[in-house]
């Protein structure tokens, strides 16, 4: 088993934190082991999380007690000025890929105050600011599940609009332009490219895998972990309990990149 490096940062999953809430000893976080084998490793949680925790409690699929328990030994874990890991351009800020956003980490204290706070189901039924693709909302937690709705839609519209560019389903041969097609859109200049070749890579494969019969077809769940794959640019060890996307990752063998299970990221600790 290979060692994450010691300037990684740590980023959990939704499913991590779900599993660990429950006591799940395969896809649930041993967190005292966590915090003895981090080093100085910062570890967050990714904002996806955010939304997702939030929709959980609301529609019950998380119990207020099960997270009010869980909460007091996160905080023991999470960084301090980052305890999410944003996304969208706030992301690409910290990254460098853009220009800076100020007050970004004011911005995510402010949202696990907001969540770590949930008590009741009094406190679900106020609105609430999220972030949703780098940019906030206010919203109500009734629409927490639209905002998750239009992230799978936008995710689908993606995969028809560059098909479309491409004329069609695509081939073996069209690869290199679909690379090219996919760093444009990202809007990345040359120096940044090698950052984020496990996202480029990821998304050729499934644009080759989509348009098929029986072949990939969009979910909002695979909208959610792609989002992760940008954070691996900071550098940063994703923990997942997707198996199946832990598998995607790991075949499309770009170097360096650790999309991790919550047992093998302990043991590359």
């Amino acid at each position: 088993m290979y060692q994450l490096p010691t300037d990684h940062w740590i980023v959990l999953d939704t499913s991590v934190v779900r599993h660990t809430l429950r006591g799940c000893p395969v896809n649930g976080l041993d967190l005292d082991e966590l915090r003895q084998r981090r080093g100085d490793r910062p570890v967050s949680l990714s904002s996806v999380a955010m939304v997702e925790l939030l929709d959980d409690l609301r529609r019950g699929t998380v119990s207020i007690s099960e997270w009010r328990a869980l909460v007091p030994r996160l905080e023991l874990l999470l960084d301090a000025e980052f305890p999410f890991i944003p996304n969208g351009r706030q992301l690409r800020a910290m990254l460098g890929f853009a220009a800076d956003q100020p007050g970004i980490s004011e911005d995510l204290r402010d949202a696990w105050t907001l969540l770590k706070g949930v008590r009741s189901t009094r406190d679900l039924s106020r609105t609430r600011v999220v972030t949703v693709n780098g940019g906030h909302r206010r919203l109500q937690p009734s629409q927490v599940h639209k905002a998750l709705t239009e992230a799978r839609d936008s995710w689908k519209q993606f995969f028809i609009e560059v098909t479309e560019v491409n004329g069609g389903p695509i081939t073996k041969n069209d690869r290199a332009e679909v690379r090219a097609i996919i760093t444009r859109n990202l809007q990345l200049e040359p120096h940044h490219h090698g950052r984020l070749d496990a996202v480029v890579a990821a998304l050729t494969q499934r644009f080759f895998e989509y348009g098929r019969s029986n072949g990939y077809q969009p979910t909002q769940n695979d909208a959610m972990d792609f989002a992760h794959l940008f954070v691996t640019a900071l550098p940063a060890a994703i923990c997942i309990a997707d198996k199946r996307f832990v598998n995607f990752v790991a075949q499309l063998g770009v170097p360096d990149v650790f999309v991790l299970s919550p047992r093998d990221l302990l043991a590359a600790l």
